[in-house]
């Protein structure tokens, strides 16, 4: 396949920093445990009423104006959200609209947390076929909005947070060259990393009027929450993540990288992974900010670059793993 390039992303993080004090009071728990959870990490929470969508308009503006390009001269909008505006349609429409990129064709990917990996495979494969020329790629992520905040089952609220990375995948574009990417779900594992409801697959018969699927019994049983199962997460990313690697590496040519990131929800699965992977890496770089699912790797690689950590001509693995159950990795040459 031709050579297809990704540009820097811009980011968009979430306006509010909550610290870990003002969580502990949103939750109605100790302050001790939400450090315990986030490490230290920072969190952003967007405002009521803001979705990706509106956290990915104004990184896709200034990306577009960075290269000069008009919205309308894009052949297509692929957005990776695992919390998206609405249940329909998809937050890539919503998107279009802010950017007045009127008729630019619009797709939702749904991998998750793999969902940037997933999307910029789509991007760069219509892009190397020549279908188009332009595909604006955006991962954004509201779990604050999501997450439950009773203080029951606090996990997620504390090692979530908001934000957005968008990048533009083309021929001639500068940036980054994708090099390999290689992602794998298991959905016999859904229920790792789920939110239940609302959803379209039920229809509560007893009591309740047709085409009332959400009933007081699921809502106070704590199921429109997201919940996650974390041991399970923790298995099944230290065992399928080095295969997924291995075989971005060699779809890339390579047999190491100089750069490895890695994003996980959970700080101690990051750590073990990173030495899980590290003699095929030559240097790890970390992010400071707790996890935004699709928006993490993206953010990373914003923050690694922006930084000067990665220098031209070097290799970097993204990879990471999570929800569907997923897990994937992005090598791409700076």
């Amino acid at each position: 396949m031709e050579t297809v390039r990704i540009s820097a992303p811009e980011v968009e993080p979430a306006p509010e920093e909550v610290s870990d004090e003002q969580l502990a009071s949103l939750l109605g728990i100790d302050s001790s445990t939400v450090a315990k959870l986030g490490r230290g990490r920072m969190r952003r929470f967007a405002p009521d009423g803001v979705g990706p969508s509106d956290l990915a308009a104004p990184a896709a503006r200034r990306l577009l104006d960075r290269l000069g390009i008009e919205p309308s001269r894009l052949g297509l909008i692929v957005f990776a959200t695992n919390t998206p505006d609405l249940t329909f349609p998809g937050s890539a429409c919503l998107l279009q609209a802010h950017l007045g990129a009127e008729t630019v064709g619009c797709l939702d990917v749904r991998m998750q947390c793999c969902g940037f990996v997933a999307a910029v495979e789509v991007a760069r494969r219509f892009v190397g076929l020549g279908t188009y020329e332009h595909v604006l790629v955006a991962a954004a992520e509201v779990p604050s909005h999501q997450n439950r905040f009773d203080g029951i089952e606090p996990e997620l609220a504390c090692l979530t947070a908001d934000g957005a990375g968008v990048v533009l995948v083309g021929r001639g574009v500068e940036g980054p060259r994708v090099l390999s990417c290689a992602a794998e779900t298991d959905g016999r594992l859904y229920q790792l990393l789920w939110c239940e409801f609302p959803a379209s697959r039920y229809l509560e018969r007893t009591g309740v009027k047709r085409g009332q699927r959400l009933t007081r019994a699921k809502i106070e049983e704590g199921a429109i929450y997201p919940r996650a199962d974390f041991p399970g997460l923790k298995k099944a990313a230290l065992e399928q993540v080095p295969g997924v690697f291995d075989r971005a590496l060699s779809e890339a040519g390579l047999t190491a990288v100089d750069v490895l990131i890695v994003r996980h929800v959970l700080p101690d699965v990051e750590r073990e992974l990173e030495e899980k992977l590290a003699a095929k890496a030559g240097r790890i770089e970390r992010d400071d900010s707790v996890y935004m699912y699709a928006a993490s790797l993206p953010l990373a690689l914003a923050s690694a670059l922006a930084g000067g950590r990665i220098e031209p001509g070097e290799t970097v693995a993204l990879v990471t793993a999570g929800s569907g159950a997923s897990w994937g990795t992005m090598v791409v040459e700076v």
